[in-house]
C-alpha cells in the first residue's frame, strides 16, 4: 500500500521547475472490498479534464488510515479541481470534489464518510471520538484529523462479521490473501483482496468470494458470495391473527399490527366478541342478557339456558334459593318456592300461591338490568 500523506500538506518548491506536483490521498470509513471496490480520481483545470486514474480497493485496504490515490506531475499554476468517485460493482457509491489554487507542490486528502457521500454536506467534525455517532453497534467511532469516521469493526462482533447496515452477522472466511502469495501461514484465514478481480460483483467469479451481494430473497440477510453463489442467513417471519410479519432482508421482521376492532380468530363462544386489540386477539364478553334465541342467553360471557339454570333462572344473576329448582311455568322460567324469602333475593319478588308456589317479580328492583312485566298470569322479568 502506498504511504499515506498528511492532510493538506503544502510544500513549496524554490526556484524554477518543469511543472508542479499534486498528490491525492483518500480517507474513508466505507469498507473496502465490500461497500466499495474502486476509487476513480480525476483532475482538471479551467473545466478541462487533464487526467484520471482508477485504483482497485480490495478487501483489507486501510481506507481509515488512508491511501495514496495518485501522484501527478507537470501541472501548471492556477485553479484546479479534483474529483474522487467511489464505486461498487460498477455503480457510483459516493463522490466528492475539491477546488484549490495550485501555486506550488501540493498534497490533499479527500475525506468521504458513510454519512456524507457527496458535496451537499460536510463530513461531521469532532474533537474526540466520543462526539461521533455510530448508527449500529459494530461501527467503531474514530476522530481523525478533526473528522468523525465510523468504520465497521468485526472485532466488536465476537468472531462474527460487521454489516454496517444491520450490525453483527455470521463470520465469513474470505480465504488466503495476496500479500502472502495466497498461502495460509497457520495463523488462520488471511484476508483476500477480493475487490481486485470482482468489479462485476458476479458471485460465479471466485474473486468475489466474501463480498457482499443480494440473493434476491427478502428472508435472508447479510448475503455474501461463496462457492459461486450468493446466499445469506435465513430468517423466518411468522404472522399471527393480529400481527402480520414480513421479511425485509434484515435480521428482523417488519411487523404490521392490525387496527383495533379487526375481527380475529373465533374462540367458539357465542357470548364473546373476537377482535384485535393492541396486536393481540381479545375475546370480550358480550353484554349480559344478550338473546341467542329460545332460552339461550349470555350471562358472564357464557351461554346459559335460563329455563333450567338455577343460577340464572329467567335472567342473569336470578338464582333460585337453596335446593329449589328452575322450572317453566306457563312457558316462562321461574324458581320453585315455599315462601317469599325463597325467591331471588327476597326483595321485589313474591312466592305466589296462586301459581303453584313459583316466584313472580313485583317491581323492577327484582330485575337487575331489566323491568318487571305485570301481566295476567305470572309476572316475569324482561330485558
Amino acid at each position: 500500500m502506498r504511504a499515506f500523506a498528511s492532510v493538506l500538506c503544502l510544500s513549496l518548491l524554490a526556484g524554477c521547475s518543469p511543472g508542479l506536483e499534486l498528490s491525492v490521498d483518500l480517507r474513508s470509513d466505507l469498507r473496502a472490498g465490500v461497500e466499495v471496490d474502486q476509487a476513480v480520481v480525476s483532475w482538471e483545470r479551467a473545466g478541462q479534464e487533464l487526467g484520471s486514474e482508477t485504483v482497485l480497493l480490495g478487501a483489507g485496504t486501510d481506507l481509515v488510515g488512508g491511501i495514496r490515490l495518485t501522484d501527478v506531475t507537470g501541472l501548471s499554476p492556477g485553479a484546479h479541481r479534483v474529483r474522487v468517485t467511489l464505486r461498487r460493482a460498477g455503480e457510483d457509491v459516493a463522490q466528492r470534489t475539491r477546488g484549490f489554487a495550485l501555486d506550488g507542490d501540493l498534497g490533499i486528502t479527500m475525506v468521504i464518510t458513510r454519512g456524507c457521500r457527496d458535496d451537499t454536506c460536510a463530513p461531521p467534525a469532532c474533537d474526540s471520538a466520543s462526539e461521533c455517532v455510530r448508527e449500529v453497534e459494530c461501527l467503531r467511532a474514530e476522530c481523525l484529523g478533526g473528522v468523525c469516521l465510523t468504520p465497521p469493526d468485526d472485532s466488536l462482533c465476537g468472531g462474527g462479521r460487521c454489516d454496517p447496515l444491520v450490525g453483527c452477522g455470521p463470520a465469513v472466511d474470505a480465504g488466503p490473501g495476496p500479500d502472502d502469495g495466497g498461502v495460509d501461514d497457520g495463523g488462520g484465514p488471511i484476508p483476500f483482496d477480493a475487490g481486485a478481480g470482482c468489479a462485476s460483483g458476479d458471485c460465479t467469479d471466485p474473486a468475489c468470494d466474501g463480498l457482499a451481494c443480494d440473493d434476491g430473497d427478502p428472508c435472508t440477510h447479510t448475503d455474501v458470495c461463496g462457492g459461486g453463489a450468493c446466499g445469506g442467513t435465513a430468517i423466518t417471519c411468522t404472522s399471527e391473527p393480529c400481527v402480520t410479519r414480513e421479511c425485509n432482508g434484515t435480521p428482523t421482521c417488519t411487523e404490521t399490527v392490525a387496527t383495533d376492532g379487526t375481527a380475529c380468530t373465533d374462540d367458539g363462544n357465542a357470548c364473546t366478541t373476537d377482535v384485535c386489540r393492541a396486536g393481540a386477539c381479545a375475546h370480550d364478553a358480550r353484554a349480559d342478557g344478550t338473546d341467542l334465541g329460545g332460552f339461550s342467553t349470555c350471562c358472564g360471557g357464557a351461554e346459559v339456558d335460563i329455563s333450567t339454570n338455577r343460577s340464572h333462572c329467567g335472567g342473569c344473576g336470578l338464582a333460585c334459593a337453596g335446593s329449589f329448582g328452575c322450572v317453566l311455568y306457563e312457558g316462562r322460567p321461574a324458581c320453585d318456592c315455599t315462601a317469599n324469602t325463597d325467591c331471588q333475593g327476597g326483595a321485589g319478588w313474591l312466592c305466589s300461591t296462586t301459581y303453584d308456589l313459583t316466584c313472580a317479580c313485583t317491581d323492577d328492583s327484582g330485575c337487575p338490568g331489566g323491568r318487571c312485566l305485570d301481566i295476567v298470569g305470572l309476572n316475569y322479568c324482561e330485558y
